[in-house]
């Protein structure tokens, strides 16, 4: 016995002490009572929480960063606290606070509104302080409960667009949910800046389970956010301080799976309608272009009709073209899905070559419309050009005249009258008829 005593270790007092501070702060304990006193000192506050119905009493020891920032605490309230135990040298045992859940809906719903109306003084809630959401998202950052229905949900309506999640799995209520949630939405945006959106999102619950959601930490972390974050939270009923400040609040995770691929479903309903807008827009520019040819045919017809409808017939083949080429653009939108699956910046950039290229044909064609009609005006203003110069009105105005016989035509030679024809001479002013007399 005397053995055993001599190598047993003395501790001093605070030895003592520290050592079982030291094994004790490994104990995280969550503990519900009321607050039967209360003192706040400027850098701490000092709490004692009463069990009703045992009368057991237990002091807290409060940092400021621990205390909740949505309202003040006071004597009646009931509230959870999370925290190690601690043994103070000097003074007695009690727990060191570190976070503070509030309970009873009462209590909830007055630090929610003070909380509102804070974040919306500060501007918070202000629409024009949202960013927008890229219309092709391809990389998610996805914070939620890990193997939840939430994530489940999202995944479920992204739809096969080939989009990219990156999750982060959180508590998304109890005391570790705030630090955790505010944590993934500073890690995305810290080390996975290329991502397109953040999705928040988890199931509904009451308001006492929602208190991660309405918390200012996740509210302020959702604000400085370089990445577009959509929040969506339970059901229509349940709208958190979270959805108030997200740049897009959606009502459920399936919504916000939803939001997101059909954006990619309704780009291919706007080519589809982009192509017919071009092939009507062409089709309309070659109408007009026919209908002026027409004109010029009808008026020049005995001289122009091989070439203009040459002219038609290389507009007609240019069209056919066009039209092929819309086609054809049309069918390979339709395999851009396979093509591209997983890499949707080559699906943008084969998007704008389509245009360009359907805008390069409507160019072409107008250009080869304008060209044939210049061409075919020159062609006419040229015809016009000789026939004023062998107008046969043009000579009678200088000063002759043209004589016909009984069946109008023209006589060219004395040869062809005989003695006793009548003959018609017409002048610039009028017409004179004669009999030949005699032949000379």
């Amino acid at each position: 016995m005397a053995e055993r005593n001599k190598e047993q270790k003395i501790y001093s007092v605070g030895e003592f002490l520290d050592t079982l501070n030291a094994a004790l702060e490994k104990k995280i304990i969550s503990i519900r009572g009321e607050i039967t006193e209360y003192n706040y000192r400027g850098y701490a506050a000092y709490l004692t929480l009463k069990d009703p119905e045992e009368q057991a009493l237990l002091r807290c020891y409060v940092p400021r960063r621990s205390l909740p920032r949505e309202i003040k605490l006071e004597e009646g309230m009931e509230i959870v606290v999370t925290g190690h135990p601690h043994i103070h040298k000097v003074y007695n045992f009690a727990l060191q606070v570190h976070s503070i859940l509030l309970t009873g809906e009462g209590v909830l719903l007055k630090a929610l509104e003070e909380l509102k109306k804070k974040l919306s003084k500060e501007g918070l809630f202000d629409e024009e302080k949202k960013s927008d959401i890229p219309p092709f998202v391809q990389t998610i950052g996805l914070i939620t409960s890990p193997g939840s229905d939430a994530e489940r949900d999202v995944r479920t309506h992204l739809g096969e667009w080939g989009m990219r999640v990156r999750r982060l799995g959180v508590h998304v209520e109890g005391v570790r949910a705030v630090s955790e949630i505010v944590g993934a939405l500073r890690w995305f945006n810290t080390h996975t800046p290329d991502t397109d959106v953040i999705i928040l999102t988890r199931g509904g619950g009451s308001l006492e389970s929602l208190q991660a959601f309405n918390s200012e930490k996740v509210a302020r972390a959702i604000f400085s956010s370089k990445i577009p974050v959509v929040c969506g939270v339970g059901h229509e009923r349940d709208i958190s301080i979270a959805d108030m400040v997200a740049d897009l609040r959606v009502s459920t995770p399936t919504h916000a799976g939803r939001y997101i691929s059909e954006r990619w479903e309704r780009s291919e309903e706007k080519l589809n309608e982009y192509m017919r807008v071009y092939a009507d827009r062409v089709g309309s520019r070659l109408q007009l272009i026919e209908a002026e040819f027409d004109h010029f045919k009808e008026k020049y017809e005995h001289h122009l009709l091989r070439y203009i409808e040459r002219v038609l017939e290389r507009l007609r083949r240019l069209y056919r073209d066009i039209a092929a080429h819309l086609s054809r653009s049309f069918d390979s939108f339709r395999r851009l899905e396979t093509v591209f699956a997983g890499n949707h910046t080559l699906l943008v950039r084969r998007l704008r070559e389509m245009q360009r290229s359907l805008q390069g044909q409507e160019k072409q064609l107008v250009s080869s419309g304008v060209t044939a009609l210049s061409t075919l005006k020159d062609r006419i203003d040229t015809f016009e050009d000789t026939l004023a110069v062998v107008n046969p009105e043009l000579k009678l105005k200088q000063g002759y005249s043209i004589a016909f016989n009984a069946d109008g035509k023209v006589i060219q030679s004395v040869g062809g009258v005989n003695k006793g024809d009548m003959l018609t001479t017409r002048l610039s002013d009028g017409e004179i008829s004669s009999e030949v007399e005699s032949i000379s």
